[in-house]
């Protein structure tokens, strides 16, 4: 609520530094006022950063958590190419839904602990992985277990380059 509230406030500085600017002479006194609520605005909003990465759930999301929930995937992902045939369709549903991590958690911790260029690119992958998945299952509820099949294994490929990439990054730090 406090980041909405302040990013309002952001929001109507730079509108009335704009407006202040604009003024023939320009109304320098409401501009500096302007422009100093604005920095305070993004000072708090990089405190409140700050204090969420620092918070109890933010250290449980790092990138050994991201990849173990990454293998768990997986591991059902493989499961699910091998075996579609004797599955049901609401097991496929239920249990995958369950395991895709939550990216917009990591998001702020993984880019603290990793760089954004190195977390770009393990999202940037994961997501390709994430899209396979959701085709296969849609493929599954549409009944077609040949291309349900297909896409499973495509994600699994893809989860295994993600893997990779995430153990990569680990090994070679920032």
């Amino acid at each position: 609520m406090i980041k909405t509230i302040n990013y309002i406030i952001l929001a109507f500085a730079l509108f009335a530094a704009s407006i202040f600017a604009s003024f023939q002479p320009i109304n320098w006194f409401g501009f500096v006022i302007s422009i100093s609520v604005m920095v305070i605005c993004i000072f708090i909003d990089k405190r409140i950063a700050k204090k969420r990465l620092e918070s109890e759930d933010s250290n449980n999301l790092n990138l050994q958590a991201f990849l173990s929930e990454i293998i768990l995937l997986k591991e059902k992902a493989d499961f699910y190419h091998k075996n579609i045939e004797k599955t049901k369709i609401s097991e496929i549903e239920n249990v995958l839904s369950e395991l895709f991590p939550d990216v917009e958690n990591y998001r702020l911790s993984l880019t603290n602990e990793v760089n954004i260029n190195n977390y770009s690119k393990i999202i940037s992958v994961f997501a390709k992985a994430e899209r396979k998945i959701n085709r296969a299952v849609s493929a599954t509820i549409d009944g077609y277990e040949t291309e349900s099949k297909k896409y499973f294994g495509e994600a699994n490929e893809i989860l295994s380059v993600c893997i990779d990439l995430i153990k990569k990054v680990q090994d070679n730090g920032r």
